[in-house]
C-alpha cells in the first residue's frame, strides 16, 4: 500500500462560484465558528459551519494554497472532505490596498451611526469583519509566499 495515499484524503471545495479545488491533500486548515481548525487523514465525521477567513489546502506535493471563503460548511466523512462555501476569492482577486480603503472608509461610516437606532449597524459591521478576514487571509498567502 502507497503510504503517502494513507497520509492524505480527498477534498472539494465548491462555492456559489463553482468547483474551486478537487484532490487528494495531506491537511486542510480552515475558521469556524469555535476558532480555527485543521483536518488531516483519518479524520472522525465532522461538519462544522465556516467563518470568513482563509481556507489554507496542504497538497500532497508539499505545496500549499489559500483561498478566501465568506463563509460555508464543511463536512467530513470516511476519508473525504467537502467544503460548500457561500463566496471563495484566489489570491490574484485580492487586493490588499483595495480592501484596506474600503474598509477604513466603512470603519468611518460606521463610527458616524447611531448603532441602536441605524437599522444598517449590523450589516456595517458584518462587512468590516468580511473585509478583515480578506486580509488575514491575504496575510497567510504571503507567508507561503515567503516561506
Amino acid at each position: 500500500m502507497d503510504i503517502a495515499r494513507l497520509n492524505s484524503f480527498h477534498c472539494s471545495v465548491v462555492s456559489l462560484n463553482g468547483k474551486i479545488f478537487e484532490g487528494d491533500i495531506k491537511m486542510i486548515q480552515a475558521q469556524g465558528a469555535l476558532g480555527s481548525f485543521a483536518i488531516l487523514a483519518g479524520h472522525e465525521p465532522f461538519l462544522t459551519t465556516l467563518t470568513p477567513g482563509p481556507l489554507k489546502l496542504s497538497l500532497n506535493d508539499g505545496t500549499e494554497t489559500v483561498v478566501y471563503t465568506s463563509g460555508g460548511y464543511l463536512e467530513v466523512i470516511s476519508s473525504n472532505v467537502m467544503v460548500l462555501a457561500d463566496e471563495t476569492l484566489r489570491s490574484d482577486e485580492l487586493d490588499e490596498q483595495t480592501i484596506l480603503a474600503h474598509k477604513k472608509q466603512a470603519e468611518e461610516v460606521a463610527s458616524k451611526i447611531d448603532p441602536i437606532t441605524d437599522p444598517n449597524y449590523t450589516a456595517m459591521l458584518a462587512q468590516i469583519a468580511q473585509m478583515a478576514a480578506q486580509l488575514r487571509t491575504i496575510q497567510a498567502i504571503k507567508k507561503i509566499k515567503n516561506k
